[in-house]
């Protein structure tokens, strides 16, 4: 093939993805593409860190709420064994029932149930974190999946970076070896039209009369076959 059939090296990347995304799409030039990319990915990164932030924050309270958790439930089996002791007490004085262990006994009583109604207390403040515990759990479960899903976009949109990049450095490639040839191009182009101006005997460019079907034309010179066989090889 010649210079101008070369096609562009294949991407690393699949060429359906790249028709995909690239259909999906109105056209941009490869430098507009990678800025495009570029904003997407701080993007991507500037939510990843947030998601990094809220799950660390979100680590904190479920941290926190385990270690309340684990101090209601402490509590709540301190007030067990008071509670059990109270009632032992109780059946120690109601079996030994005389006349001085009945106020006693009213106190103790009493005490017993201050301690039951506060062990509810426990047991409906342990519940209520536990909830709040499986709800936090949740919440980072959700930011792990998002954060993950964000480590996946930006590996995603890197890869379309390098694409772009690849496709730019490409073509910056074909344009620096495109100019010259250009420049090679038309420099022969005007050399050859010198020649025939030259050959035909009109310096200033225009066309001489052209000749009656009697008397033929002249054949190219040797100079002039020259110049256009040299240009034809500039154009390949």
């Amino acid at each position: 093939h010649s210079d101008g059939d070369r096609s562009p090296p294949p991407s690393p990347r699949s060429v359906r993805s790249t028709a995909s995304r690239r259909s999906a799409r109105a056209p941009r030039s490869p430098a507009g593409e990678i800025a495009r990319l570029e904003q997407e990915l701080r993007r991507t990164q500037a939510t990843r860190a947030t998601l990094f932030r809220d799950r660390d924050r979100q680590n904190d309270i479920v941290n926190r709420l385990n270690t309340e958790l684990q101090d209601l439930e402490r509590h709540r089996w301190g007030q067990e064994d008071e509670i059990r002791r109270l009632r032992t007490v109780i059946d120690d004085l109601q079996q030994a029932s005389n006349g001085g262990s009945a106020r006693r006994f009213q106190d103790l009583r009493l005490v017993a149930d201050r301690q039951a109604a506060e062990l509810n207390e426990l047991n409906r403040r342990l519940a209520r974190t536990e909830q709040r515990l499986l709800s936090a759990e949740e919440d980072r479960d959700r930011l792990d999946r998002e954060l993950d899903h964000s480590v996946d976009e930006a590996v995603h949109l890197r890869s379309q970076l390098d694409d772009q990049s690849h496709e730019l450095q490409w073509t910056q490639d074909e344009l620096a070896t495109s100019i010259p040839r250009l420049d090679r191009v038309t420099t022969a182009l005007r050399d050859a039209e010198a020649e025939l101006d030259r050959e035909r005997g009109t310096p200033g460019g225009s066309a001489p009369p052209a000749p009656t079907p009697s008397v033929p034309a002249p054949a190219a010179s040797g100079s002039t076959s020259t110049s256009v066989t040299r240009l034809s090889d500039e154009l390949r």
